[in-house]
């Protein structure tokens, strides 16, 4: 999974999907394009530097060359908070939040799911999509729809019937042009059921009631349900593949929680789980520059984004031994082999990921006289007293 490139960007993402991504064994690609394409049937939708048509055919061309199978993803229902594009910037008046006094969640703002011309919009849209890609597949969105039942169209109606009939109906237009749906799951999990806690806990799983869309949405609907924590016990793999859907389970940059969430779909749901799915949630750019061993950005004084993307390429390359990136990898350390480690004094990790240091070497002999186990332990060990997320060796 990953975001759209901008039309300037189209050649060189050709040549990351050609020399990354078919040579690591990738066979699946979930491009989200949303409104980076020139849809014909909304232009007033579309984004700046969007793809054309011919941008679209040299996309879908090199997958096709590169034996990877190509599915287009468009936001269909929330995350429509883009301020320079989108059906929303273009239609305020379809929004769920609009003419209810209440203030939507910025981060995830809906069409409302009963507008008649919102959603002849974006069934117009989808088809156009499919068609454009020659899609067998599309990726139709619909997570973190917090955003619904409140309006006064909507207001008191049951929100998993709202989210079931707004799903299906796209289903069933894309199904009479021979296309497939997927759509994110966590809408159809229940919070009291399945949680990963946290910042994350209203966003992985339902609190407003739309997980009784469980069983109304079609089942011919793949759903792509996300973690991105390490549990023992993933919930949702047996609701979901129990109530009788196909399953894809997704993960990020956490790789002991993509292991155990990846190893536990496989060992519970069978059939029903037929592979996975690494989810990026940056800058198309920012992902590729990553894979190409850029860690540090302009714009990212403080290394955050360039750490992440290191902890993504880390579980990219555990998962795809082919990688060219890698020449051997390991869920505890992530470091290529052979590998060499850095030793070093008055350094800040930021400015060992700009070496692309990969190893830091600790001696234990100099750690234990200054600043001492102690000093250490209280700071939480090794990796929170340096402030390092990478792999560390020790010595002596």
């Amino acid at each position: 999974h990953i975001g759209a490139p901008p039309a300037a960007e189209v050649p060189r993402f050709c040549a990351f999907v050609t020399n990354t991504l078919a040579r690591a064994g990738v066979n699946e690609l979930i491009l989200e394009v949303n409104y980076q394409c020139r849809f014909a049937s909304h232009p007033e939708a579309v984004g700046a530097n969007a793809l054309s048509a011919d941008d679209v055919r040299r996309i879908k061309a090199v997958c096709d060359a590169s034996k990877i199978h190509l599915t287009p993803l468009f936001n269909s229902l929330a995350h429509q908070q883009w301020r320079t594009s989108g059906l929303l910037k273009a239609h305020p008046e379809w929004g769920e939040m609009h003419g209810s006094g209440i203030e939507p969640n910025k981060f995830t703002r809906s069409l409302c799911a009963k507008n008649e011309a919102a959603f002849g919009a974006v069934r117009e849209m989808v088809l156009e999509l499919a068609e454009a890609f020659a899609a067998d597949t599309v990726h139709l969105g619909c997570d973190e729809v917090i955003d619904i039942g409140v309006c006064p169209k909507c207001r008191g109606r049951d929100t998993g019937e709202l989210f079931a009939d707004w799903v299906n109906g796209l289903v069933r237009a894309l199904r009479a042009k021979g296309v497939r749906s997927m759509i994110w799951a966590d809408r159809l999990i229940d919070i009291r059921k399945c949680t990963d806690g946290g910042r994350s806990a209203g966003y992985s799983a339902s609190e407003n009631g739309t997980f009784t869309a469980l069983g109304k949405v079609d089942r011919d609907v793949v759903l792509c349900d996300w973690h991105y924590c390490e549990k023992d016990v993933y919930e949702s793999v047996d609701i979901l593949t129990g109530a009788g859907y196909t399953v894809i389970p997704c993960v990020w940059q956490d790789g002991p929680g993509a292991k155990a969430f990846t190893d536990y779909a496989a060992r519970r749901g069978g059939d029903r789980v037929p592979g996975f799915m690494l989810t990026t949630w940056h800058n198309c750019l920012d992902v590729m520059e990553g894979y190409e061993g850029r860690f540090l950005f302009s714009g990212d004084p403080t290394g955050r984004r360039g750490k992440a993307l290191t902890q993504l390429k880390r579980v990219f390359d555990a998962y795809f031994p082919a990688s060219p990136a890698r020449d051997g990898w390991t869920w505890f350390s992530g470091a290529e082999n052979p590998f060499d480690p850095v030793e070093g004094k008055g350094y800040e990790p930021r400015d060992l990921l700009e070496t692309r240091a990969q190893v830091v070497l600790g001696n234990t002999y100099h750690l234990l006289l200054r600043p001492g186990p102690e000093v250490i332990a209280a700071a939480g060990g090794l990796h929170k007293f340096m402030r390092w997320d990478g792999p560390i060796l020790t010595d002596s």
